[in-house]
């Protein structure tokens, strides 16, 4: 099969639409083999709700592939149909074999069968998405503190080097699942490096509310700063770094609701002692949060935001600072 030929059938398999899907595993019972990146999405597909895709695909796969590839493959895969299935819920199901299994069962299988099954990972854009929801599910959604969470951002990167949301995420990643902050930085400043100036968009949007409900968590280019900020302020305790990284994403996006007002200032008093600066940035962050107010939509579990930024601990900071100046 032609590399044109092959891009055309997974056009027809990732339309999302069924017609499409049918047609081009009725053009695959006529091949002698079937790529490796086809095999990919064909076992996605062995999850389909649509009983006739389903069905279709796992007589197809099982006529190509001996059982004991089959079985690494649908191990393999388990990890994507979850996340897609949370995010999605109306196209895919669960075969009978995965469905009780937990979140750290599936991240395991996928460990598991990852080295064996790493030839079928396909460096095709059309498969971008399905890379992209089990990272994001995997990394922010299932809270599971896993060294595994990792390998799907990383998968997009063998195909997509610079995306910003893999590279935003493994920094993610290492700051709150591993706590390793030098490679969070790492990943953070590659990030910063192809991508100075990403704000929120609708495919954004679409891809992370689903799962991630702050949107300090959102792959932007004011975020990461802020993120750089925080390791270096109270992870490796590197203060003027620290201030370095809390002024580029001030200036980012002036006036953001969830830039961290509170820690700035007080690392502008305690470290610098600089009284007036540190003042300037609280006032400055209790006007923002009296003149703006949080979407509702940005709400889980009752917190807002960034709970540092909350009116009555800049109130408080503010007089705790002018008292200590005599003011």
């Amino acid at each position: 099969m032609t590399e044109k030929e092959t891009k055309n059938l997974l056009q027809l398999l990732c339309s999302k639409d069924a017609g499409n899907i049918l047609l081009a595993l009725q053009i695959m019972e006529g091949l002698e083999k079937i790529p490796n990146s086809i095999q990919f999405v064909l076992g996605l597909y062995c999850f389909s709700k649509d009983r006739d895709i389903a069905l279709s695909t796992k007589i197809l796969l099982e006529k190509f592939i001996d059982s004991e590839k089959y079985r690494v493959l649908m191990d393999s895969l388990v990890a994507f149909v979850k996340a897609n299935r949370l995010v999605d819920d109306s196209t895919m199901g669960y075969d009978v074999t995965y469905h009780k299994l937990s979140n750290r069962q599936c991240l395991q299988k996928y460990k598991d069968c990852h080295a064996l099954y790493v030839s079928l990972i396909p460096a095709h854009s059309y498969l971008l998405e399905w890379y992209l929801k089990a990272g994001v599910f995997w990394t922010y959604e299932s809270k599971v503190t896993s060294s595994e969470t990792r390998l799907f951002f990383e998968g997009i990167l063998q195909f997509y080097p610079t995306h910003p949301y893999a590279l935003f995420g493994l920094g993610f990643h290492y700051r709150c699942n591993q706590c390793e902050p030098e490679k969070a930085i790492e990943y953070y400043q590659l990030f910063l490096k192809h991508h100075s100036n990403l704000i929120p968009d609708d495919e954004m949007e679409t891809l992370y509310r689903a799962a991630v409900f702050l949107e300090v968590d959102f792959p932007t280019t004011f975020n990461a700063y802020q993120h750089l900020a925080y390791l270096y302020h109270h992870q490796l305790e590197d203060h003027p770094k620290a201030i370095d990284y809390y002024w580029k994403a001030k200036k980012q996006s002036p006036g953001n609701l969830t830039f961290a007002y509170h820690s700035f200032a007080k690392l502008l008093w305690k470290y610098q002692r600089n009284v007036r600066q540190a003042l300037e940035i609280a006032e400055e962050g209790l006007t923002v949060l009296t003149e703006k107010s949080y979407p509702s939509d940005r709400l889980f579990n009752g917190l807002v935001l960034n709970e540092l930024n909350h009116k009555k601990d800049l109130q408080n900071l503010i007089e705790e600072m002018k008292k200590s100046s005599g003011s």
